[in-house]
């Protein structure tokens, strides 16, 4: 807990557990430290379950050369760091996709303040208009505060659907 290790190797008959405990502890501790489970005998159940609880492979003893060992560590210690920098690159994205989210929603709150003052503006406009002779005038104030209306909508829509995905990633 305390190292940082690059490799472990576990065999599965341990005093006081059996090797795939082990592995379900070290691969919930760390993300990239490669774990390859050992046994004396080929077990396919066994190699399964260690891949299933995060090792990175599992090796039959009997089996086993100093070539097929470094192989094995090799390609374990390549596939965690891999898998390790895909995870890390996973996190920053969601990091920035959820301030992305967030801009969008200040903004959109932003943009639907001045959008209501430019509507209450607008509408008093309106009824000094209405007071006026000019009937077109009045139509195209119509014509506006729709548009307005219509923008505003967008706008509350579009906070909604942010803060759904927002709850749906959560």
């Amino acid at each position: 807990r305390r190292e940082r290790l690059d490799v472990v190797l576990i065999d599965y008959m341990l005093p006081d557990m059996d090797g795939l405990e082990l592995v379900s502890e070290i691969a919930g501790l760390v993300d990239d430290t490669a774990v390859i489970l050992m046994s004396s005998q080929g077990n396919e159940r066994i190699a399964a379950r260690s891949i299933k609880n995060g090792a990175r492979d599992y090796l039959v003893k009997r089996d086993l050369t100093p070539a097929a060992l470094q192989s094995a560590l090799v390609e374990a210690l390549r596939t965690a760091r891999m898998e390790w920098r895909s995870s890390q690159k996973v996190q920053r994205l969601q990091a920035s996709h959820e301030q992305l989210t967030d801009s969008i929603r200040n903004l959109s709150q932003d943009l639907h303040t001045d959008l209501s003052n430019l509507e209450s503006s607008f509408s008093q406009l309106k009824d000094n208009v209405q007071q006026s002779p000019l009937k077109e005038l009045v139509e195209h104030c119509n014509q506006v505060e729709s548009r307005l209306r219509q923008s505003k909508q967008f706008l509350d829509d579009l906070v909604r659907a942010a803060e759904k995905q927002k709850t749906a990633r959560s």
